[in-house]
């Protein structure tokens, strides 16, 4: 309280001082009232910087620190963080190896699932392996709608491009068909279906 106190006597004096000088001095001193002026103004700057010091920077400072341990809590908090930084690093035995222990945590989590075919797929280029895992993940849920027809259209996609699987392919597309009738997978099965010669679908 005293504190507020001194503080609201020395703003109250600068500014009477400020009045005086500003606003009421002799125009006809011009030397006397730049002085004047000079130190008031010089005045006001100290007193500014020792505010500043004393209360904003210490302020800013604890927000900025506020910012960087949050931003870390989230760090810690995502449950991907691991498998992200194993594949980072180049270890794709660790990625999969953390993707699949929050795929047996979470089982909702789809991402978790995709990752680890991704990586089986693009980075150690195994396509079976990719493909056992799509179908472990569409088994192991009760997934929603998109979320199952996107596993099943990747080992679709698996079969027909990688495996050279043509026959696999139009199976798992007539299967969409009827997993997913009336809705655009349903479309979708239709248009590869075609693509692959199969008019009738």
């Amino acid at each position: 309280m005293k504190k507020w106190f001194v503080h609201g006597v020395i703003i109250l004096f600068l500014c009477c001082l400020s009045y005086e000088v500003f606003v009421v001095g002799d125009p006809e001193s011009r030397s006397g009232t730049f002085f004047y002026a000079l130190g008031t103004v010089v005045m006001i700057g100290i007193y500014s910087a020792i505010c500043f010091l004393l209360y904003v920077l210490p302020a800013l400072t604890e927000k900025a620190t506020d910012l960087v341990y949050s931003v870390g809590d989230e760090v810690e908090d995502d449950p991907l963080h691991d498998a992200r930084a194993c594949f980072a690093q180049g270890d794709y035995a660790g990625a999969i190896r953390e993707y699949r222990k929050v795929a047996e945590t979470d089982n909702s989590s789809r991402l978790a699932w995709v990752e680890i075919a991704k990586i089986q797929h693009d980075q150690l280029e195994n396509p079976d392996a990719a493909l056992a895992t799509l179908m472990e993940a569409q088994q192991s849920h009760d997934w929603p709608v998109n979320d199952k027809a996107f596993f099943h259209f990747r080992m679709a996609d698996i079969y027909e491009k990688d495996k050279d699987n043509a026959a696999a392919a139009i199976d798992l597309y007539q299967q969409a068909m009827v997993m997913f009738p009336e809705t655009r997978h349903a479309a979708n099965a239709r248009h590869k279906l075609n693509e692959l010669g199969v008019k009738d679908a």
